[in-house]
């Protein structure tokens, strides 16, 4: 039990003031002798005996309502879990109270000694008991917060902004609801009481009421899921710093599931369980059969995109329960390049127009997900933003629309080495297809005369009597992050020959020997081993299903290194059928990458009479093979590093390098907002971004630079 105003109870000390009036009052009796009237003197003392007892009833009576208008005025309270308790006492309390007024009613009556003793003896043992379950309720472990609804509160208002927040029934969203809820709560908190309003795991109390409903108006639908858990375990911590004894933590939520995904990171039940106690208060503003259609994350077949190829893009579409099943349609739009846009006019941000790409059905009668797939063919060069959307109008719209960019850019520089001017030509001619900016060719012996650092990928095609000094070239410009791409054929010689070449400096392993059989055996042909490595990024993630045992492979060197994941640094990328021998192998050196064919591509040029080592690029279908030298060059040149789709909360960053690059952008935000960007340190970073959407940069110089990327 606890007391409002406790200092009140002082007043109970005006219950003696009867008392002392009471004595006051009395006077000293005169003694008269009179023997006449010695029979009455005797009836008036039976009747003074039973008026005294009278008068002391009376002056109880009146103490008592004293010291109860004294109790009452302190405003006790008593806990709901308490309550019986207290009621218990009461009724205990009502029983001795009245079993004493009997035995001072015996006492006035003169009745029998023993039904005296009776009832002085239960009234004792009532009062006793009393006393002893009212003792052992006061010391019964910490006192219960008081719950009377005008004492003042600690009360901190968490409102729940994720995205679901957004949808919208009898026209009104489920945040703006959440706001009218808490608005209605502040005003009905007692006067006096601190409010604090939390959306982040940050802030204080407001100063006042008008103040904390002014941070309430402030509040705005955030694109990230609400962390529910860790702003309950902040609202906590936060009334119990305060020295109110009502602490009260609010929660206006619609209950949906990603609000509370991190709940077993926070241990809620024994938050709770700590003192001083907290109440806490779930105040759903859901719904009970939510209805709503949905797109899910994009997922790409490859990671890194050349000119010319292709790229499968693939997500699920969903429906809650609650929705009717019907067919709906997916459609993937592709925004027109505009080097004008974006701008701001008469206020408003203009983008280019999207138009529709593909369009697929997913059929969600009796299911609630099924998968939908678009192929982007022949990718031209440049940056390209893509939007996939669910054409269904429903409640929720923020998860009906998905954002991709696309970066393609150019292969830049490739230097074709090798002793065969045919086979070089041929090789380069293929390339060229790819998009690459420049090829050239040249002899082996030309390495240590160009300049080296100028170049994307070098290509070593077959190579012969290279030396020492050319390996350390070579090596050092992988180091710094070039592409050498090394395939191998017969001018290596023997296993004997290979290993005293200069070459097994660069070979991620030992040239061993090379494995012959004759033309008539087709049953060695290339297997993919990664099929979603970005080398097979022209084959839109189907590359198991390239017609590889139609193009057979009669000769190749076997190369021996250790194959142990995690302890290699080199991988195996396709292997040959039967063996298993590594076919293509990737190793990693410093910022660059060596990539090693074990046969000889292109035999333009052959020596007559010698047994051709495949037919990858004489077969009439050779295709495969065009989108695997595509593809391992564009892998090498690493057409670009940055990254260009974001989730909400993350950190952007591009790379700017000055040489490439203005130092100066406008920043045209999904919102319509423009900024202007300096840029002197190489990159540019945006520490957070919250909006989804496509986000803008557009170079302020003589020329249109445009650049950006999507956020989900």
């Amino acid at each position: 039990m606890t007391f409002l105003h406790i200092s009140l109870l002082a007043g109970g000390v005006l219950a003696v003031i009867p008392v002392v009036l009471h004595l006051l009052s009395q006077r000293p009796p005169k003694p008269i002798t009179f023997p006449a009237l010695r029979f009455v003197k005797q009836t008036v003392q039976t009747h003074q005996r039973s008026w005294q007892i009278r008068q002391w009833l009376l002056l109880a009576i009146r103490a008592l309502v004293l010291f109860l208008m004294a109790f009452a005025l302190a405003r006790p309270t008593v806990h709901s879990d308490m309550l019986a308790t207290w009621l218990g006492i009461g009724g205990v309390g009502l029983l001795a109270t009245l079993a004493t007024l009997v035995t001072l009613v015996a006492i006035a009556a003169r009745k029998s000694w023993h039904i005296v003793a009776i009832t002085s003896v239960v009234a004792g043992l009532l009062w006793l008991g009393v006393m002893g379950w009212g003792v052992a309720a006061l010391t019964r472990g910490a006192t219960p917060p008081a719950m009377k609804q005008d004492a003042p509160v600690a009360a901190v208002i968490i409102v729940d902004t994720g995205p679901v927040m957004e949808y919208r029934y009898s026209n009104q969203t489920r945040l703006e609801l959440a706001k009218e809820k808490a608005r209605e709560l502040i005003q009905r908190l007692p006067a006096e009481s601190k409010i604090a309003i939390v959306t982040q795991p940050s802030g204080q109390f407001a100063l006042d009421r008008t103040t904390a409903l002014r941070q309430l108006d402030r509040v705005e639908l955030q694109f990230q899921a609400s962390n529910l858990p860790q702003l309950i375990q902040w609202g906590v911590q936060l009334v119990r710093s305060d020295s109110l004894e009502r602490r009260e933590v609010y929660v206006i939520t619609d209950l949906s599931v990603s609000a509370w995904s991190n709940a077993e990171q926070v241990p809620l039940k024994d938050l709770l369980a700590t003192e001083p106690q907290v109440m806490l208060q779930i105040i759903d503003v859901g719904l009970e059969s939510p209805q709503n259609w949905s797109v899910g994350d994009m997922v790409l077949s490859q990671a890194e995109l050349a000119p010319g190829g292709s790229v499968v893009v693939e997500t699920t579409v969903s429906r809650t329960e609650s929705t009717p099943g019907e067919r709906v349609t997916a459609e993937l739009l592709l925004e027109k390049n505009d080097p004008n846009l974006p701008v701001i006019r008469d206020g408003k941000l203009v983008i280019p127009e999207a138009t529709v790409l593909q369009r697929q059905f997913a059929d969600l009668s009796e299911v609630t997900s099924g998968v939908v797939k678009f192929e982007i063919r022949d990718l031209p060069q440049g940056l390209h933003h893509y939007r996939l959307r669910v054409e269904r109008g429903d409640p929720l719209t923020s998860d009906d629309i998905r954002f991709l960019t696309l970066d393609v850019g150019e292969i830049g520089k490739v230097l074709v080495l090798g002793p065969s001017v045919e086979a070089r030509s041929q090789l380069a001619t293929i390339l060229s297809v790819g998009g690459s900016e420049a090829i050239e060719e040249a002899d082996l012996t030309s390495v240590k005369d160009r300049k080296l650092e100028s170049y994307e990928v070098i290509v070593l095609q077959d190579p012969k009597e290279i030396t020492e000094g050319d390996i350390k070239l070579l090596e050092k410009f992988v180091q710094d992050g070039g592409g050498l791409f090394i395939v191998l054929g017969p001018n290596l010689g023997s296993g004997n020959d290979a290993s005293t070449s200069p070459l097994v400096k660069i070979l991620p392993g030992k040239a061993a020997r090379v494995s012959r059989r004759s033309q008539a055996d087709r049953s060695v042909y290339l297997v993919p081993e990664r099929a979603a490595h970005p080398l097979f990024q022209y084959f839109g993630g189907r590359v198991v299903e390239a017609p590889f045992a139609t193009l057979p492979v009669f000769r190749h060197w076997e190369l021996e290194f250790d194959q142990t994941p995690g302890v290699s640094k080199a991988q195996v990328l396709m292997r040959y059928s039967l063996s298993g021998t590594p076919a293509i192998v990737e190793e990693s050196r410093g910022k660059g990458r060596i990539l090693t064919w074990t046969t000889m591509v292109p035999e333009a040029g052959f020596i007559e009479g010698r047994a051709p080592w495949n037919e990858l690029t004489s077969s009439a279908d050779w295709w495969p093979t065009f989108g695997l030298l595509l593809g391992s060059v564009r892998y090498l040149a690493g057409a670009t590093e940055d990254r260009v789709n974001y989730t909400v909360g993350q950190s952007a960053v591009l790379t700017n390098p000055i040489e490439k690059y203005p130092d100066q952008y406008m920043l045209f935000t999904p919102r319509g907002d423009a900024s202007r960007l300096d840029v002197r340190t190489g990159s540019i970073l945006i520490p957070t971004v919250q909006t989804p959407g496509v986000y803008r940069l557009r170079g302020v110089s003589q020329s249109p630079t445009l650049r950006g990327f999507s956020v989900n």
